[in-house]
């Protein structure tokens, strides 16, 4: 993707001039970090970068979640995916990172996912780049933002509330009957706990929030929050924070995890980081991730703080391997201790593990979240905004970008520039 700065820049121009005048924040030691003042190009690259890799990965993974076998197995044979289990030689070495870069595309969803799903595509046959419900509850959350900054305040949990309860596709036009039947079950349980949390206690629509999942800790929070770390770029701390107030999506531990991984990309789309290598940029996302712990959890007696031993294990798994994709795959698996595939610890290892393997190399990082299999939308999307965050927007080839921007804008009116004005025009409001 080769973007027309000037362009692109002056298309969020009015939110950006808004941030003259705001204060430091505070990094996870607690040292003053940049002025946020002034926003450079390449930090807002990195943002644009965040958003951009989120919803490819979402796209790249949603024709193949949870897919059989013998879909995977036809997947390979058409070039959708590696195939990397069934290699000869599964070390992967700089040819093969090359290659897999290369060979990246999206999926076509008429060929494996023809079906419209609640949590999945909204249409039958959907073109290639539709996203599913991961990067939907992207948009609910940018829609609370929305509303919240026409009222000149900072976004609340019950702001998000409300926009799971009144989401549809677009805002221009209702849902056909058909999406919107869709519209219920895909989003049925979050707006159980959104009707709870904004005081509705009719239980035939409203349910406590400690309900939804049942408890599991999973990665909801991890699908929805993601561009918090925009709001609160520089300041990871403050990113924690204001994802953790906000997450009533998620239980137990998976807060954490949801709120470490925002607090890490808050840390590198800030503007300290441009004149980092991409390495050292990855070596303090991890680094912001481990040491961002304003609510003490490692202090906690017995429990401590699962989400250190697990980012060990992502790196351990990636040292041990010692190249052998099959290996990492397999590693994953079984040390990854999976319940549910969409598991918080799990999602969140898989991630950290995929990056960590090929961090120099973003696109087949991605490539092989989507080849592992299981929850690949949501593997997708955190891996897509982790390296998006690292490298900037410009890692995306147009290929791969513009078919999501233009599904984004014909199915739900939205658009990534929408967004970062959206984004920024909340974090005026929020120094």
């Amino acid at each position: 993707m080769r973007i027309d700065r000037r362009r692109w820049l002056s298309s969020v121009g009015g939110s950006v001039g808004g941030l003259a005048g705001l204060t430091a924040g505070r990094q996870a030691g607690g040292e003053e970090v940049e002025n946020v003042e002034n926003v450079g190009d390449a930090s807002m690259l990195r943002c644009k970068g965040l958003l951009a890799g989120s919803l490819i990965g979402d796209a790249l993974g949603g024709p193949l979640e949870f897919a059989d076998e013998a879909t995977l197995a036809a997947a390979t044979r058409r070039g959708d995916v590696a195939g990397v289990r069934q290699w000869s030689d599964p070390v992967l070495g700089t040819d093969a990172m090359r290659r897999l870069s290369d060979s990246l595309r999206l999926p076509e969803y008429s060929v494996y996912r023809r079906a419209a799903a609640p949590y999945g595509p909204w249409m039958d046959n959907a073109p290639a780049g539709t996203i599913t419900d991961d990067s939907r509850m992207k948009i609910v959350l940018l829609r609370a933002m929305e509303d919240a900054n026409q009222r000149q305040q900072t976004i609340a949990p019950e702001d998000v509330a409300r926009a799971l309860v009144e989401f549809q596709c677009r805002r221009d036009q209702a849902d056909s009957p058909a999406v919107a039947a869709l519209c219920r079950e895909g989003l049925r349980e979050y707006r159980y706990a959104a009707r709870w949390l904004i005081g509705d206690r009719d239980r035939s629509v409203a349910l406590p929030v400690d309900r939804l999942w049942s408890g599991v800790a999973n990665c909801s929070g991890q699908m929805m929050m993601l561009p918090l770390a925009i709001v609160h770029a520089g300041d990871p701390v403050a990113a924690y924070e204001r994802c953790y107030r906000m997450d009533f999506v998620d239980h137990g531990y998976a807060k954490d995890f949801a709120a470490a991984v925002v607090a890490g990309l808050a840390a590198v789309v800030g503007r300290s980081p441009d004149g980092l290598t991409t390495d050292q940029r990855w070596g303090l996302f991890r680094d912001t991730i481990r040491k961002t712990d304003p609510m003490r959890l490692a202090e906690v007696p017995f429990a401590g703080r699962p989400l250190v031993g697990w980012l060990d294990l992502a790196e351990e798994i990636v040292d041990r391997c010692d190249g052998n994709v099959v290996e990492l795959f397999g590693r994953l698996e079984t040390d990854g201790r999976p319940v549910y595939y969409w598991d918080a610890h799990f999602t969140f290892a898989v991630a950290m593990t995929m990056v960590g393997f090929c961090h120099r190399y973003p696109l087949a990082a991605l490539g092989l979240s989507i080849d592992f299999g299981h929850d690949t939308d949501s593997y997708g999307q955190l891996v897509g905004a982790i390296v998006g965050a690292i490298h900037g927007a410009d890692v995306f080839p147009d290929e791969l970008f513009a078919p999501v921007r233009d599904a984004m804008a014909n199915q739900y009116g939205e658009s990534i520039d929408r967004w970062l004005g959206i984004l920024f025009s909340q974090r005026a409001m929020a120094f």
